[in-house]
C-alpha cells in the first residue's frame, strides 16, 4: 500500500510549478520587450517607512518604481495550468517577452507571453449554424526554456499583465 499510494497521484504531481528554472532573487536585471519597445529595470534597495526593501526600479537613477515592481511580480506568477504541444509558436501572437539576468548581467532565462483565439465550442446537442459560428475565446500561453512548448496560463493574470505593459513601457 505504501508503495502504490504515491503513484495514485499521477499527472497532478508531475505538473511543472516553476516555469522559470531559476530563483527569483537571482533575477536582478529584467528587460521587458513588447513590440518594438524595450525597457530595462533592475532590483534595487529602497527605503520605505524607515526599512530597506528590495524592489525594482530604474537602473540609472536607482529610483524605485512600484508599478514596474508589481508588473514583474505579476508576470512571475504566470504558472502553467496545462500544456499544448500541438500549437506552433509561429501561429501565436506575441504579447511581451521578459529576459532575466543576474547581477553580473549573465542571462538566466526568458519568459514570452503569447495569445491566440481558441476556436469556439458548440454546446451539447446544438448544430452548427454557418452564419453564426460559436465565438472563440482568447487563450494566453507562455514559453520558457524550461517549458519548451506553449503552456496555458490563467487568463485573468495574463490579461492584467497585457493591460499593464503599456503603462510600464511608457513610465507613466
Amino acid at each position: 500500500r505504501e508503495m502504490v499510494s504515491p503513484l495514485e497521484l499521477g499527472e497532478s504531481s508531475l505538473h511543472l510549478i516553476d516555469p522559470h528554472g531559476f530563483d527569483k532573487d537571482k533575477a536582478v536585471k529584467v528587460t521587458i520587450q513588447a513590440g518594438d519597445r524595450t525597457k530595462m529595470v533592475e532590483r534595487i534597495t529602497a527605503t520605505v517607512d524607515g526599512h530597506d526593501v528590495k524592489t525594482y526600479g530604474d537602473p540609472g537613477s536607482h529610483k524605485a518604481d512600484q508599478t514596474v515592481a508589481n508588473f514583474v511580480d505579476n508576470v512571475w506568477n504566470l504558472r502553467p495550468t496545462e500544456y499544448d504541444p500541438d500549437l506552433k509558436v509561429a501561429e501565436l501572437t506575441p504579447v511581451m517577452k521578459l529576459t532575466y539576468a543576474d547581477d553580473r548581467g549573465d542571462a538566466l532565462g526568458t519568459l514570452t507571453l503569447y495569445k491566440h483565439e481558441k476556436p469556439g465550442e458548440l454546446p451539447p446537442g446544438q448544430e452548427l449554424d454557418p452564419a453564426n459560428p460559436p465565438k472563440g475565446e482568447i487563450e494566453y500561453l507562455i514559453v520558457t526554456e524550461k517549458t519548451r512548448v506553449p503552456a496555458v496560463v490563467r487568463k485573468d493574470t495574463a490579461e492584467r499583465s497585457e493591460q499593464d505593459i503599456e503603462t510600464v513601457l511608457n513610465g507613466k
